[in-house]
């Protein structure tokens, strides 16, 4: 309740005649907006509640986990009116269990390796969202990277071998601006790349060079490599214990 002090009031009567009354401290009562009744109508709202995912049948998660984990495939004779989606990995931050069950749907797919910063700041879909965290990008098994022959690169051979051995899967695109320009000095960064599950090796080299690359990389841990012999086609690779093979 708040009061407020009027010092005159002016009255009319019926003959439209004014007079006027004036009061020093004629005080009236006006109430507060606190106290004035409401006379808009009650919003409505609705109590809040979490949706039941996990009571959706198995099938119907698997096809949710792949639209938000797999990038949308477009077909040119079927073209999709609806703009490409990102993915979105944070759904494996929700809990254990649907990290358990969602992962497998965003790393049985190859991540594009950096040019230069290799398995730092891959992506899988879209260039411009490449994953940071070094906790996801532990979990990439499977790995594609472009490397080009005409120019030098920003990685070492160090830092190949480090970054690919071991991995579940290594495809490596070699390309150059003019085909026969340049040669392969750029490809012994990855010599010293073993235990890959799966290589292939993809492009502008010569076929023989592509295979032994391959077995190369699919060598186990410790192998040793003799060197590529461009000019007689001999191609090994020495380890203890694993002698010597040839590749064709």
């Amino acid at each position: 309740m708040t009061t407020a002090t009027i010092t005159s009031v002016s009255l009319a009567d019926a003959g439209g005649a004014t007079t006027r009354i004036n009061a020093n401290t004629t005080t009236l009562a006006v109430p507060s907006s606190a106290s004035a009744p409401n006379t808009h109508p009650p919003l409505k709202t609705t109590p809040s509640t979490s949706f039941p995912f996990l009571s959706l049948p198995g099938e119907l998660r698997n096809t949710i986990y792949a639209l938000l984990l797999t990038p949308a495939l477009s077909a040119s004779r079927h073209p999709s009116p609806h703009p490409p989606h990102h993915l979105t990995p944070s759904l494996l931050r929700v809990s254990h269990l649907l990290h358990t069950e969602s992962a497998p749907f965003l790393y049985a797919h190859s991540f594009r390796a950096h040019s230069s910063l290799l398995t730092s700041f891959p992506h899988f879909a879209d260039p411009a969202r490449p994953l940071a965290s070094r906790f996801y990008i532990s979990l990439i098994r499977k790995w594609r990277i472009s490397v080009r022959l005409d120019t030098d690169p920003n990685w070492s051979k160090g830092q190949v071998t480090e970054a690919f051995s071991g991995v579940e899967e290594l495809v490596v695109d070699v390309w150059e601006a003019s085909f026969g320009a340049a040669g392969v000095r750029v490809l012994e960064g990855f010599w010293g790349v073993r235990g890959v599950g799966r290589a292939r090796v993809r492009g502008c080299v010569e076929r023989g060079m592509r295979r032994w690359l391959e077995r190369v990389m699919e060598s186990e841990v410790g192998a040793e490599v003799v060197g590529w012999d461009g000019e007689d086609g001999e191609k090994k690779v020495v380890g203890e214990g694993h002698g010597v093979f040839q590749g064709n």
